[in-house]
């Protein structure tokens, strides 16, 4: 206490009002880190905001895009044409091959391996779920023959199965693919390039 005595009037003022001081610097740097910490979280939400909304638009775009390009391509005279010619011809493949009872069942076995070998394995790796054959394989005799033809006797790998125009059979169905596949894939072809280019 003696020490405080001492002290002239300005040294006492100044360790008293010390403290307060140091409190109220010590709090409104507090009170800015607060603010500016909101500041910034506020600048990052909105950022997300922005994103999103970006993302969203360019999204609805890209599907009001493919929604025009379906629409076009559905209302083309060959690609009407295309739908009915494959459409007769796959109710006819079945009676137009006219299997027997052990080729049916050898052409059931090797599209049921391409399932279980090629097809759900990768359809498993990009998914959550477990896929099962029986809920995949197809029940429709000229489903399974297409299939046949067209994937699981198709030359190509997995991946490229869309380049082989014609398979080997002489079906009505097989005269038609080589005669539209071409066009078609052509057609897919150039719409994936202008979505390459438009992103």
């Amino acid at each position: 206490m003696t020490i405080w005595r001492n002290l002239n009037i300005g040294t006492k003022v100044l360790t008293a009002l010390l403290p307060l001081i140091l409190l109220s610097i010590a709090l409104v740097s507090s009170i800015s880190i607060l603010i500016a910490q909101r500041e910034l979280e506020e600048q990052a939400f909105n950022k997300l905001i922005a994103t999103r909304e970006i993302k969203a638009t360019q999204i609805e775009n890209y599907f009001s895009q493919i929604r025009h390009q379906i629409e076009t391509f559905s209302e083309n005279h060959m690609v009407i044409s295309a739908m009915k010619d494959f459409a007769a011809a796959f109710k006819t493949i079945f009676e137009e091959r006219n299997l027997t009872p052990e080729a049916e069942a050898a052409l059931q076995t090797r599209v049921g391996e391409y399932y279980q070998g090629n097809f759900l394995p990768k359809l498993a790796d990009n998914s959550q779920i477990t896929p099962h054959f029986t809920d995949y394989f197809p029940n429709e005799e000229s489903t399974q023959i297409l299939q046949d033809l067209y994937i699981a006797n198709n030359p190509n790998q997995l991946g490229s199965k869309h380049k082989l125009a014609r398979a080997s059979d002489n079906s009505r169905y097989s005269d038609h693919h080589a005669r539209y596949h071409p066009v078609l894939r052509n057609f897919l072809k150039k719409i994936r390039l202008l979505r390459h280019f438009s992103n």
